[in-house]
């Protein structure tokens, strides 16, 4: 079946394309965004306020929980079916490539690995850095790290969880994906890199200024914690750090600004 998909980088317009979209056809908008799933964090993963169309898969976790991608695929294809059923339009409209990916390419069957393989990975990452990770992964698997992005965080992570969790290269699962039984009919939204970074700029000003420090100051209070997955949204320990007086608001906003931009590349 034929599904449209909106996709492009942070700040590039996607929420607001796709409202204007599903508004003409009568959609219904699939977030395929792996920040905007928890709860409590709605200004710093630009959550829409008060939408004029549904939207579904947003504020579905807690912050202490995981989300993998598997369970994306498996919540959005019972989206997809149920907004078909209502005789609506679903449309997918997101940034992160691998919950994208999951819906169009399918997935393996996801092994099982204990949450401590992730755990310590994250900690290489923090103190080695992503170039460390990914010249492993072309050591353990190089077919995948042929076909996974250098600054790819997220699948360079997987791929080594999976490989030292089961011994087996990650590659190897790709070949027994599942047919999602979607085509995907895409629009890609993009923007010179001067405009796509202004427009970074000006949207996490804008997030401070809307109460994200509040937001996070709220988080804290109610138990949450910086190593909470819900903090690896982008800017959430950023902000932490400001809270704890390690910095100054001006450092904070320049610290975000300059992590959301490696994130869009």
């Amino acid at each position: 079946m034929k599904i449209l998909f909106i996709v492009g980088p942070t700040a590039s317009g996607k929420t607001e394309l796709g409202i204007k979209i599903c508004r003409r056809i009568k959609g219904e908008i699939i977030s395929a965004d792996s920040r905007q799933i928890y709860k409590y964090m709605d200004i710093g993963t630009a959550k829409p306020l008060n939408p004029e169309v549904p939207h579904h898969l947003i504020d579905i976790k807690d912050p202490k929980e995981r989300y993998s991608a598997y369970e994306f695929y498996l919540d959005a294809k019972r989206c997809i079916e149920d907004i078909l059923k209502r005789g609506k339009r679903p449309v997918v409209v997101g940034g992160t490539g691998l919950y994208i990916r999951a819906l169009t390419e399918g997935l393996f069957p996801q092994p099982r690995i204990s949450p401590e393989v992730k755990e310590r990975l994250l900690e290489e990452l923090k103190e080695k850095g992503i170039e460390a990770l990914y010249h492993e992964l072309e050591k353990v698997d190089p077919e995948a790290a042929s076909k996974i992005h250098p600054r790819d965080r997220q699948r360079i992570v997987r791929a080594l969880e999976v490989y030292r969790g089961t011994g087996i290269p990650i590659s190897q699962f790709w070949k027994k994906k599942i047919d999602t039984g979607i085509e995907p009919v895409y629009i890609g939204i993009g923007w010179e890199r001067k405009e796509l970074y202004r427009r970074i700029e000006e949207r996490v000003k804008r997030m401070v200024e809307s109460g994200w420090v509040d937001e996070v100051r709220n988080l804290l209070s109610m138990g949450y914690s910086p190593s909470d997955p819900g903090f690896s949204s982008v800017g959430y320990r950023e902000v932490v750090g400001f809270i704890e007086g390690r910095y100054s608001e001006e450092i904070m906003i320049k610290l975000i600004v300059k992590k959301t931009k490696e994130y869009a590349r």
